[in-house]
């Protein structure tokens, strides 16, 4: 995970929210949500995310479609549905996912989560940290009890997701090697990512691996 700003909310949750009055006060919060225009709000989350999803930071694309014709990019609620429909259409509420099947909106299902990537704070308990096996792999890890049982929830430390983490600072610090700064140390990378340009809206695989070790 890495923060994310979000940014104004797009204009069908606004004229969804007000075509039903209610909405998300009762239960057909979910027939609410269903009623908006999905691919503007993927647009928008893409948009806000750097095309990184919320949780693993894996590539979204809100126009990429599976064999089955359906978006890749999963609309996720942060509070889920059912623990809380008012907060169905709440633009604060939704991220980008992707649709990997063993992790992040797929693997979170139900469950009410601590772990926000929108408040600074709760990125700032996370870190990635080499497997104890010495594989190359970088787990994500957290000394805070609730945000572990997130990790575990999301599905964060499944699959390739450790070892992509780890060939991913990896080649970071083959690229500041071979700038050859003449310094080292957590000061000089961060000189060096800094120095780099990247593209807002669709930000280097799991770009937040590199922003927390640094």
């Amino acid at each position: 995970m890495r923060h994310i700003a979000k940014g104004k909310a797009p204009e069908t949750l606004r004229a969804t929210a007000q075509a039903n009055k209610n909405a998300g006060l009762n239960p057909a919060a979910r027939d609410e949500f269903n009623q908006i225009d999905k691919g503007e709000v993927r647009t928008r989350l893409s948009e806000d995310q750097g095309g990184l999803c919320a949780y693993c930071m894996d590539r979204i694309d809100p126009e990429k479609l599976d064999a089955d014709g359906k978006p890749t990019t999963r609309i996720a609620h942060w509070m889920p549905i059912d623990a809380a429909p008012s907060l169905a259409l709440d633009w604060k509420n939704l991220l980008g996912s992707c649709s990997s099947p063993s992790s992040c909106d797929i693997a979170q299902k139900q469950a009410v989560l601590a772990t926000n990537p929108t408040v600074v704070g709760h990125i700032a308990k996370l870190a990635y940290e080499r497997d104890p096996t010495g594989a190359e792999r970088l787990l994500l890890t957290s000394p805070d009890v609730s945000a572990s049982r997130d990790i575990e929830a999301l599905g964060l430390n499944k699959g390739a997701l450790p070892a992509n983490r780890y060939a991913v600072w990896k080649a970071f610090l083959a690229d500041f090697k071979q700038a050859d700064s003449g310094a080292y140390g957590r000061p000089a990378w961060r000189a060096f990512f800094q120095s780099q340009r990247r593209n807002p809206q669709r930000l280097p695989l799991y770009l937040g691996v590199i922003e927390a070790k640094l």
